[in-house]
């Protein structure tokens, strides 16, 4: 497995996993396992406030940001499919086809790049220079 698949991937799991143990860490000290519900709550601000210092950390320093940030990942190269990036992020044609719909382009060959976003967004530049929707058309504007 190669160091960007691996991060991307870590990525994923640790957004859910912080979730999980906030909501343990908070359940536990509102059944009373804890001695006082103070005890769970330094926890829960524990955890709360690693999470945003790893963030501010990735914010402000570029080499914090390559280790805690997967990079963004081509999927289309000048209208032809990357498929071996595809294939390490499980991704298929048919759901990268209905994001590109989505921001009003028919064909991959009007695509000179598409690339997953370490938010897990497709970022879409065309061909003939202009940019794709950033709005999705499905979504109505605010």
């Amino acid at each position: 497995m190669n160091w960007n698949k691996w991060i991307r991937q870590a990525h994923r799991w640790v957004s859910i996993l912080f979730i999980v143990i906030v909501a343990d860490a908070a359940q536990n000290a509102m059944a009373g396992e804890y001695k006082s519900i103070a005890d769970g709550i330094v926890l829960v601000a524990t955890l709360v406030f690693w999470n945003v210092a790893l963030d501010w950390l990735s914010f402000r320093s570029a080499a914090m940001r390559r280790f805690i940030e997967p990079p963004s990942l081509p999927l289309i190269r000048d209208g032809k499919w990357v498929r071996r990036n595809l294939k390490d992020q499980w991704i298929t044609t048919e759901e990268v086809l209905s994001k590109l719909h989505e921001h009003g382009i028919e064909r991959i060959s009007q695509v000179k790049i598409a690339r997953l976003e370490p938010d897990g967004e497709l970022g879409v530049i065309r061909k003939d220079g202009q940019e794709a929707d950033n709005a999705p058309r499905n979504q109505k504007p605010n």
